[in-house]
């Protein structure tokens, strides 16, 4: 800090700080009537709050959102599976069709994007898992600008109260035990169906993921579990390519324990393969959920074979292979094994779905043991029909 002495007799103290973002080094002044020792230690101080000041002022990046959603667009998929990215395809568009390209990135608050994501909730009634989706886009967006602060970054919304309506159709998230048997059975007596058959078997023993269980080969099966380490990229590959990835999540990877028909179906299938494979058009990658030709199985004609075996026994739930996972939670639900336990033997770190099963499924296991407990016959029950005899007959008098 220096000072000078002005023509009026006041004295200018001043002071030279750098600029972080250009670099170059700038002046800050302020007058005072005095130059005591008393002065210049209050000079210092405003000085130097004048400084900070400036160094926390935020900075105008001109950024527009366009060009953030183009860095966005460019960068981001480095960072995740490209089949991940692919989901974020129609939310994206909700996202820019509401934040158009011309804004100025600095002039966007927390309130605008909350704004945003509670219109899309409330106003327009999409999911609260699809809003949060377009909320985590958000925050990965800000991300890759310069703003100092995310304004997506913060934001929670407090979820609509359940309808009956949506209470119901948890139920159309699973298969209840006489459903699956129909399903299973089914697809036996179909043509070509016996592998598809022992595929949602295996779902059903297991709660793997379709492409966890297409990807398994040989040597993930030691006789007694499973070892989920991969899956297989149906989506930016073909599945005659037998394109393995890493799993979904790092909670996805583990080992899952088999039950006694699950190691008969792995076993039985193995032996099938190997004599497919003294054919010559059996290409042998040691897959073990494999078409003739020796092709992990598609997800296309899975579900298919699904959504014409529920058409065709009459059954009204819309059955893919991911229900099948979520019908092994509920089976697991009613075995009355922790949630925690669950979700880690399906590879689930967070679901809320799993966790609706679970409940519902519970609640009905509540009931169930209410209406056990009313079947059973109160030890009091002679001293209360006495007790009641002796009052009825006290009325009489």
């Amino acid at each position: 800090m220096w000072m000078e002495e002005l023509s009026n007799g006041k004295f200018t103290y001043r002071e030279r700080y750098k600029d972080p973002y250009t670099e170059k080094y700038k002046k800050v002044s302020v007058t005072l009537n005095s130059k005591s020792n008393q002065a210049k230690n209050k000079a210092q101080r405003m000085l130097n709050e004048k400084i900070e000041k400036t160094l926390n002022k935020p900075q105008k990046t001109g950024m527009r959102f366009g060009s953030l959603y183009r860095k966005w667009a460019t960068e981001f998929p480095k960072t995740v599976k490209e089949r991940t990215f692919k989901t974020y395809k129609y939310p994206t568009i909700k996202i820019r069709n509401y934040f158009k390209d011309d804004i100025i990135i600095d002039n966007l608050k927390k309130q605008d994007v909350k704004e945003f994501l509670e219109e899309k909730y409330y106003t327009e009634n999409y999911s609260y898992n699809y809003v949060n989706q377009m909320r985590n886009i958000l925050i990965s967006m800000f991300d890759y600008s310069p703003l100092e602060m995310n304004p997506a970054r913060g934001i929670s919304l407090k979820r609509k109260p359940a309808t009956f309506e949506e209470n119901e159709q948890i139920k159309q998230k699973y298969l209840e035990h006489e459903e699956a048997e129909k399903i299973i059975a089914y697809q036996r007596d179909a043509l070509y169906g016996k592998r598809n058959a022992d595929l949602t078997e295996f779902m059903l023993l297991t709660g793997v993921r379709f492409g966890e269980a297409v990807s398994l080969k040989e040597k993930d099966f030691d006789g007694n579990s499973i070892t989920v380490n991969s899956t297989l990229d149906y989506v930016s590959h073909k599945t005659s390519e037998g394109h393995q990835t890493t799993t979904k999540t790092k909670n996805s990877q583990r080992v899952v324990e088999l039950s006694d028909r699950a190691i008969e179906i792995m076993n039985e299938i193995i032996y099938e393969n190997s004599l497919r494979a003294l054919t010559e058009k059996y290409s042998d990658r040691k897959f073990i959920f494999t078409t003739k030709t020796g092709n992990p199985l598609h997800i296309t004609n899975y579900n298919h074979s699904l959504k014409i075996t529920a058409k065709n026994i009459g059954m009204d739930k819309t059955v893919t292979s991911h229900i099948l996972r979520h019908t092994h939670v509920s089976m697991l639900a009613e075995l009355r094994l922790p949630l925690k336990a669950i979700m880690n033997r399906v590879g689930h770190e967070d679901s809320k779905t799993t966790e609706n099963i679970y409940t519902h499924v519970t609640k009905g296991m509540k009931k169930e043991l209410i209406n056990k407990l009313n079947e059973i016959v109160p030890y009091s029950c002679p001293k209360t029909k006495n007790k009641a005899k002796t009052e009825h007959s006290n009325i009489d008098k």
